[in-house]
């Protein structure tokens, strides 16, 4: 009767041991799959990091090229209005020789 106890107890003691082993695996198992979505997230975020950095130096270009444009295009304009104004002085200059000649004749 005694070893009916002894094993009942060890039986009981086994039971318990193995549904902890069982709680623990299955612990194991939800923290290796949390892991598994921490490494996914990481790595998406990583991912949708170097996208935007590129986005960035992609608009970082384009406005360095806008700016040049724009550089340019005011330089042309400067240049076409000192023609207009040197074309205006000069067309004023030979109307004034024009009307001077013609008052002297």
């Amino acid at each position: 009767m005694q070893q009916a106890r002894v094993l009942a107890k060890q039986l009981v003691r086994g039971l318990y041991c193995d549904s902890i082993v069982v709680k623990l695996g299955m612990e194991a198992d939800t923290l290796q799959q949390l892991q598994a979505d921490r490494d996914s997230t990481i790595k998406a975020l990583k991912t949708e990091y170097l996208l935007e950095n590129m986005l960035v130096n992609n608009q970082k270009a384009s406005i360095a090229e806008l700016t040049a444009t724009l550089s340019s295009s005011h330089a042309l304009l400067r240049r076409e209005r000192r023609q207009k104004q040197a074309c205006l002085f000069g067309m004023l200059v030979l109307s004034g020789l024009a009307i001077v000649f013609n008052h002297s004749h």
